[in-house]
C-alpha cells in the first residue's frame, strides 16, 4: 500500500513527517525525533512504536506495529497475504511546521544513515556532502560556475544543495553525486529546499501551490527563471523532488 515507486522490505526504514512531507527515514535517526512528530509504517501507514538497535549489534533499530495488522507484508508472520491500509492509519498532520527538527540532524544520526561499512576517508566525504562543503561542492562550482538559476555569484555565496535531501536519499552514491545538486543563491535555496519551488524536465521554475503568488514575487521570483542547463542525470532526482505537491507555472 506504499504510495511511493520505492519497496519498503523491511523494518528498518519508516516514514516521518517534515512539517512539509511524509519521508522515509531509517528508524535509528527518526527514532530522536519520535515525540515531536508523527511516524508511521511506510507499507501500511498504521501507527508503530520505533525500537533502538542494541548496544552489542545484535538486534538493528526496527519499528513494531501498534496494533498489528495483518494486511501489512511488513507484519512477517502474521501477514494474511492480502495487502490493505491499516484501519488505525496514521494520517498526515492538518497544521504543522516542524521543519526546525530537519534543519539541523546531529552527527550521531547521519552516521547511522550513513551506515557502518563505509571506511573514514568516505565518511568525511560524506558529512561534509551533508552541509554543501567538500567535493560535492567543489563539483557543482566546477560545474555550474555561478548560481544554476541567476547565474550570478559570488561563490562564496552560493549554497550547494541536494535535490533530493541528503538524508532520504535511497544511498550514499546519491549523496555525493554531483547530478543530485544545483548551486543555488540563498534565497532560492531556502525556497528549493523547504519545497515552495522546482523545476520542471525542461528547466522551467515551478511554484508550489503554497506559496503565494503575491509572496512569490516579493521573494524575487519571476516569470521565465529556469535552470541555466539540464543534464539527463538531473532528471531523476527533480521528478523525485517534485513528488506530493502541485506545482504550476509563476505568471507575472
Amino acid at each position: 500500500m506504499n504510495d511511493r515507486d520505492e519497496v519498503i522490505d523491511d523494518k528498518t526504514r519508516c516514514e516521518i513527517w517534515t512539517g512539509k512531507r511524509w519521508e522515509v527515514w531509517t528508524v535509528s535517526a527518526a527514532h530522536a525525533h519520535r515525540k515531536e512528530t508523527a511516524v508511521r509504517c511506510p507499507e501500511c501507514h498504521g501507527p508503530v512504536v520505533l525500537m533502538k538497535g542494541s548496544h552489542n549489534g545484535r538486534n538493528e533499530a526496527h519499528f513494531e506495529h501498534r496494533p498489528s495488522h495483518a494486511g501489512c507484508s511488513l507484519v512477517y508472520k502474521g501477514f494474511s497475504g492480502m495487502r490493505s491500509r491499516h484501519p488505525d492509519a496514521v494520517k498526515t498532520p492538518q497544521t504543522s511546521n516542524q521543519f526546525a527538527f530537519t534543519d539541523y540532524m546531529p552527527d550521531d544520526a547521519a552516521e547511522e544513515i550513513i551506515g557502518p561499512e563505509v571506511d573514514a576517508t568516505e565518511k568525511e566525504r560524506l558529512m561534509l556532502a551533508r552541509v554543501g562543503q567538500g567535493q560535492f561542492r567543489k563539483q557543482l562550482l566546477s560545474r555550474w560556475g555561478t548560481c544554476s538559476v541567476l547565474g550570478c555569484g559570488p561563490d562564496t555565496a552560493l549554497i550547494a544543495s541536494h535535490i533530493v535531501a541528503w538524508r532520504t536519499c535511497a544511498n550514499n552514491m546519491e549523496r555525493l553525486d554531483v547530478d543530485n545538486g544545483l548551486l543555488l543563491s540563498p534565497n532560492l535555496d531556502k525556497l528549493f529546499d523547504r519545497g515552495l519551488i522546482s523545476f520542471a524536465d525542461d528547466g522551467t521554475l515551478l511554484v508550489s501551490g503554497d506559496l503565494d503568488r503575491d509572496d512569490a514575487i516579493a521573494l524575487g521570483l519571476r516569470s521565465g527563471m529556469r535552470l541555466r542547463m539540464v543534464r539527463p542525470g538531473i532528471l531523476k532526482y527533480l521528478a523525485r523532488h517534485r513528488e506530493g505537491t502541485n506545482w504550476r507555472d509563476l505568471t507575472v
